[in-house]
């Protein structure tokens, strides 16, 4: 049943959370302000890490994927590079199609390529008021960085079509590069939301009640996951050639 949580967790997490927006910085913001906002325009290279560790069975696990970003029009690809779990997709092509509330995805599994639209979703805390608070300073491959810490609440409710509150709180570190004023890793705290989305599903999928999910959520109390995401070529993103999906 863990890995089963597991499962859900991860494709849950690929989904939420999808690169692009259209927002501008603001007058009179602050460094890490307009870095974060700049960001949501910038096309770039990353590389995603997402790291869960059990503290029930001390069992540690990684997954790694690599991508690319292109604005204007939005467009996006993402590779999985390592993983330690089995995962179900291998390569994932995005691209803003004709209808303004999706975008066109062509996935990559062992049976091919599969075409579907779905919601362009946003990185998280966008859209968030976020408190910006310088915790430390640290060095990246050789270049001075400093770490802003911001965290935010949302409900999953919604997403489940479920009455009940089920806030959970996201805690993130933004580094910014002093010297070009651009963001270079942002980490994302997902552990809270993790326990909200498993309590969620259950609640959908299984017709559980409130009560009985949160006890059903106990077996992965003790999961603890984070998302690293480093950001590299930014404002030129690498090319690529765009397959044939048929």
């Amino acid at each position: 049943m863990k890995k089963q949580y597991l499962v859900v967790l991860l494709i849950c997490l690929i989904l939420l959370t999808l690169s692009g927006c259209n927002t501008t910085g603001n007058e009179g913001e602050s460094e890490i302000e307009k870095a974060v906002a700049d960001f949501y325009q910038a096309g770039y290279d990353y590389e995603k890490i997402i790291e869960t560790y059990d503290q029930d069975t001390d069992k540690y696990t990684k997954v790694i994927l690599a991508g690319q970003v292109w604005q204007n029009p939005y467009k996006e690809h993402v590779k999985v590079i390592s993983s330690d779990d089995e995962y179900l997709w291998e390569e994932i092509f995005y691209e803003k199609g004709d209808d303004a509330d999706t975008v066109d995805s062509y996935v990559l599994s062992k049976d091919g390529w599969v075409s579907q639209k779905v919601t362009q979703n946003r990185p998280y805390g966008y859209g968030k008021e976020l408190q910006y608070q310088l915790d430390r300073e640290e060095t990246i491959d050789g270049e001075a960085v400093e770490v802003y810490t911001a965290e935010y609440t949302d409900n999953i409710a919604e997403a489940f079509q479920i009455q009940e509150d089920l806030t959970y709180t996201v805690k993130q570190e933004y580094y910014l590069d002093k010297d070009d004023g651009i963001l270079v890793r942002v980490v994302t705290d997902l552990a809270d939301m993790n326990k909200k989305v498993a309590i969620a599903n259950d609640m959908s999928a299984n017709g559980s009640t409130l009560a009985e999910a949160e006890k059903n959520s106990e077996q992965i109390a003790g999961l603890q996951q984070k998302e690293i995401l480093n950001i590299y070529n930014y404002g030129n993103p690498t090319a690529i050639t765009w397959p044939d999906f048929k």
